[in-house]
């Protein structure tokens, strides 16, 4: 779990963050037992605090080597894959849900697009990343390019190996690669019925597969999505995303990628998760209060008063993003309109047409 951040945050803290934001109310891990202690030090303790103040439920399940309908192959030590891991959680999940690997980042617009699918009573979904915005600047990549038929469902994954930059766009193996494909990088929209297919399905794997490779075969989500759409026995909507994918699959990717959270920061917003925290934390804040986070404070008039200073210490302390510089409008209503308006607003609609990105935002605690 490598940290991205100056903070210390890993990858998994923006994900998270973003599928709050895009709705999801209960985040479930999925882990090992033997790793529950290190991972509540390194990242679950410090999530469940933020969910807790957001009304967000945490839950902990454990994939299990033995969790098989069989009997455990001798020798065997690799996971089952992430069929068997999802099953790990069948008895809590209840309600439309979203799959994402742990060690990878999605950005906000996958999230919102899936919730808003799943809301909307879809069954099942796809995020579609633009094969550019999945690439590596450091060697050939591995994707899942997707066709699909006229009404954008999904129709079969072509894995295709070692993908490269090239001068004109994309290749793999000398061959011309569209760079505009749409590839699933594993973000899946569900539903509970799904995981009763999916454990018939791993009973059928553990019959069929495991006795021809009983040491390495892996049960994994895109290959039995991939049977079920052979058999007209599932449809899967791709819903296209344009946010840039972020992930280390070169160990001189890992620069690259903590340069583009440190931009990020830049751009990213203060929740409404951090103000309900400040304010339930610190009870010197009154509900006229207004908080405001920015990575740059220019141009931004504002009254800080001594009895601000524990809120202030409070941001340092346990911002989400602790890099973010913080500006606190003063108790005075008319005074505190007058900055929006004239500073705050002004300000940051200037940076909208410049960049095309909201680089704060104003909340009221409450």
């Amino acid at each position: 779990m490598e940290p991205v951040d100056d903070a210390d945050h890993i990858i998994m803290d923006y994900s998270i963050h973003d599928a709050i934001e895009a709705g999801f109310n209960h985040v479930v891990f999925i882990i090992r037992k033997d790793i529950e202690k290190e991972f509540k030090d390194v990242i679950g303790d410090r999530i469940a605090s933020v969910c807790s103040a957001h009304d967000v439920t945490v839950d902990y399940v454990f994939q299990d080597i033995k969790d098989i309908p069989g009997t455990l192959p001798e020798g065997r030590t690799k996971p089952w894959g992430t069929g068997q891991a999802v099953l790990a959680a069948k008895k809590i999940i209840k309600t439309p849900f979203i799959v994402i690997n742990a060690d990878d980042y999605y950005g906000r617009e996958g999230f919102k697009s899936v919730h808003e699918y799943l809301m909307n009573g879809g069954k099942s979904c796809m995020a579609g990343f633009v094969l550019s915005n999945t690439l590596s600047d450091n060697g050939g990549v591995t994707r899942g390019i997707c066709k699909m038929d006229k009404n954008g469902n999904l129709t079969e994954i072509v894995e295709t190996k070692n993908i490269v930059k090239t001068a004109d766009g994309t290749e793999a193996d000398g061959v011309s690669v569209d760079v505009n494909s749409l590839v699933s990088m594993n973000m899946w929209g569900l539903t509970p019925g799904f995981l009763d297919m999916l454990e018939n399905g791993f009973k059928e794997f553990f019959d069929k597969e495991v006795p021809s490779n009983p040491l390495k075969a892996e049960y994994l989500i895109p290959v039995f999505i991939g049977e079920l759409l052979e058999r007209g026995k599932m449809s899967v909507k791709v819903l296209k995303t344009n946010d840039t994918w972020y992930g280390m699959t070169y160990h001189e990717d890992v620069a690259s990628v903590k340069d583009s959270f440190r931009k990020m920061q830049g751009r990213m917003v203060c929740t409404k998760l951090t103000c309900s925290v400040i304010y339930k934390k610190c009870p010197v804040a009154k509900w006229e209060d207004s908080v405001c986070f920015f990575f740059d404070d220019r141009d931004i008039a504002t009254a800080i008063t001594a009895r601000h200073i524990p809120i202030i210490r409070h941001l340092l302390q346990h911002s989400w993003w602790s890099a973010w510089r913080y500006v606190l409008l003063g108790n005075n209503k008319n005074q505190e309109k007058s900055v929006k308006e004239k500073n705050f607003m002004v300000y940051w609609e200037r940076l909208n047409g410049m960049f095309g990105y909201t680089w704060g935002r104003h909340y009221e605690i409450s």
